[in-house]
């Protein structure tokens, strides 16, 4: 579930079995009521009222093929769901956040969901066909920390104008020349 990749899940070539070539609607119908753990017996039935003929035999293949690929659909949707969700949670938070703020802190974060899933051995390989991925990702991650750090200065740098400006309208609220 981790998975940093932001494109669906590949299915290798296109299913052509009974269940597949039927409209989406009725594949997606199937779809859930595998999910919801109803037997093939009762889907069969379900489905024989809209007048629809389906063998326990297509059920057991689709729920091998078509119904996994449904699944790992389904999972990078909600991924995509979640990252749209916690990109909008971190607009309306920092409000004071300027959109490059927020890229650069969804960056970080997505980085840190790759480390979460950091295996040496992988890199350690990695690193052996092709040292030149360290050096990109050494690259990377300085500079999203000087990319950060010039956000901090400016963000630093904007609060200060802001308490100048509120302090200068104070004295001259205090002075009479403003109400």
């Amino acid at each position: 579930m981790n998975d940093p990749n932001p494109l669906p899940p590949s299915i290798t070539g296109r299913r052509r079995g009974t269940i597949a070539r039927l409209p989406k609607s009725t594949r997606d119908q199937i779809n859930n009521l595998m999910l919801d753990g109803f037997p093939y017996a009762k889907i069969i039935e379900t489905l024989a009222a809209t007048g629809l003929q389906l063998s326990e035999d297509s059920l057991s293949r689709w729920h091998l093929g078509g119904y996994q690929d449904w699944l790992k659909h389904q999972d990078w949707l909600e991924q995509m769901r979640h990252r749209h969700e916690s990109f909008t949670d971190f607009i309306r938070e920092n409000r004071s956040s300027k959109i490059h703020e927020a890229t650069l802190s969804l960056l970080a974060a997505n980085i840190l969901e790759l480390l979460n899933g950091f295996n040496p051995a992988s890199l350690q390989r990695q690193l052996g066909e092709n040292p030149a991925i360290f050096l990109r990702l050494l690259n990377s991650i300085a500079r999203l920390a000087r990319l950060g750090l010039q956000c901090e200065v400016r963000y630093e740098d904007a609060i200060e104008r802001k308490a100048g400006q509120d302090r200068f309208q104070s004295a001259l609220r205090d002075s009479g020349i403003l109400r």
